[in-house]
């Protein structure tokens, strides 16, 4: 683990916060709160976005070293095939359910928000971006 720098500790931090809030509008949604549910359900297009865009600048910044093996190359594919396995799971099971609960949809999104989070993480913290 590279050195902790004040930027380190600041996307360290920001991960975490952010990590924390999508969990607790995760329990928020699934207690039933209408006000996170109609938040959730008109920010489903950019939770897309953010995912798309954390993926995008970890598969175009990467550094070629040592530290940087085939292993976090693998952590990033494996991220983004999950994350594309978790939209669709949530796509099909709104797709098929009589309710049509956006819900089906945006809980495997934050997931795999979370996720996002975690993976860019790993690698900015092992020199990786």
């Amino acid at each position: 683990m590279p050195d902790l720098t004040f930027t380190s500790i600041l996307a360290i931090i920001t991960g975490i916060v952010l990590i924390a809030l999508l969990l607790i509008v995760y329990v928020r949604s699934r207690q039933g709160d209408q006000r996170i549910i109609n938040v959730t359900n008109q920010m489903l297009f950019f939770m897309l976005s953010a995912i798309l865009v954390t993926l995008g600048i970890a598969f175009a910044n990467h550094r070629a070293t040592s530290v940087c093996s085939q292993l976090f190359v693998a952590i990033r594919y494996a991220t983004g095939a999950l994350l594309l396995l978790l939209t669709v799971i949530g796509v099909i099971r709104y797709i098929t359910s009589v309710s049509r609960d956006k819900r089906l949809i945006t809980h495997p999104v934050i997931f795999g928000i979370i996720i996002a989070v975690v993976a860019f993480l790993v690698e900015y913290l092992n020199g990786c971006l």
